[in-house]
């Protein structure tokens, strides 16, 4: 039964995977402060969207589960409505029932609706999170923004430990967990998660990857702002020769390959101005 459900979780991830074209609500996107502005426009359409997108992935769930045997339990009347009445919401505008109401006080409710836990966590990112960031001042939605995601990470850890499986979001979680970190200068914090994020990606993408070389040469700029200047320079100069050997291959992409020599020379100068120092 495990097994079944397992290969059904990873058909759905690929699901949700194909539906990033549309832009995914990524911390590490946010360096700049232009989507944390007060009374920014909300795209509420896009909300919409993006919530019936994912309703359509938990059906989609739901149907497989059915076909494979294993039908997931009926849920109660009042959960779907909670569902349509919130969405009906979000299309009339009411960011402040739909979300600081009705989500805010019926959080396990939706989670239930949604089925998985993948599902759940693309509404948080793909719908919530974009909401208060355009309603909150800087300072409120950081503190939204980390609650929300610690949240999220004390259960799929909860999940990893208890079922021994691995969350198909867990990436995702750990990359904008460790960015919104880093965003709001929570640098203990962000130093901290960093070793487990560089685990998740060498055993996803190989230790060879632009993804991991990028968090890779933020570790070292979290390790001189918390006073390691030693294991600042040391980390860093992995990372230059992790973008050494990436930028020796031959390059598929010339843009990806110039951001990731600009990545390496911006980390250049830092170590310049950490050995001068």
């Amino acid at each position: 039964m495990k097994k079944i459900l397992t290969a059904l979780m990873l058909v759905l991830a690929i699901s949700l995977a194909g539906c990033k074209e549309k832009k995914v609500y990524n911390q590490a996107d946010i360096a700049g402060q232009d989507v944390l502005q007060p009374g920014s426009d909300v795209d509420w359409i896009g909300l919409y969207l993006r919530a019936h997108e994912l309703d359509s992935i938990k059906k989609v769930a739901e149907v497989q589960s059915l076909r494979a045997g294993y039908p997931m339990e009926p849920l109660p009347d009042s959960v779907s409505t909670l569902w349509d009445n919130m969405l009906n919401e979000i299309l009339l505008r009411h960011g402040d029932i739909a979300f600081d109401k009705m989500y805010d006080n019926h959080r396990d409710d939706i989670e239930r609706y949604l089925r998985l836990d993948f599902i759940h966590y693309g509404f948080i990112t793909k719908v919530y999170l974009p909401y208060k960031a355009t309603v909150s001042t800087k300072e409120k939605y950081g503190e939204i923004c980390i609650g929300t995601l610690e949240r999220e990470l004390a259960k799929a850890q909860s999940t990893i430990m208890y079922t021994q499986q691995v969350p198909s979001h867990y990436g995702s979680l750990l990359e904008d967990l460790f960015y919104a970190y880093v965003n709001y200068e929570k640098n203990d914090k962000a130093l901290a998660l960093s070793d487990d994020l560089l685990a998740f990606l060498a055993s996803g993408y190989g230790q060879v990857s632009a993804e991991y070389a990028k968090v890779l040469a933020e570790k070292a700029t979290l390790c001189h702002a918390t006073g390691s200047d030693y294991s600042a320079v040391v980390t860093a100069r992995q990372a230059i020769a992790l973008y050494d050997r990436l930028l020796a291959a031959p390059a598929a992409d010339e843009a990806a390959a110039a951001e990731l020599k600009a990545q390496k020379e911006k980390l250049a100068e830092k170590i310049s101005l950490w050995q001068a120092k």
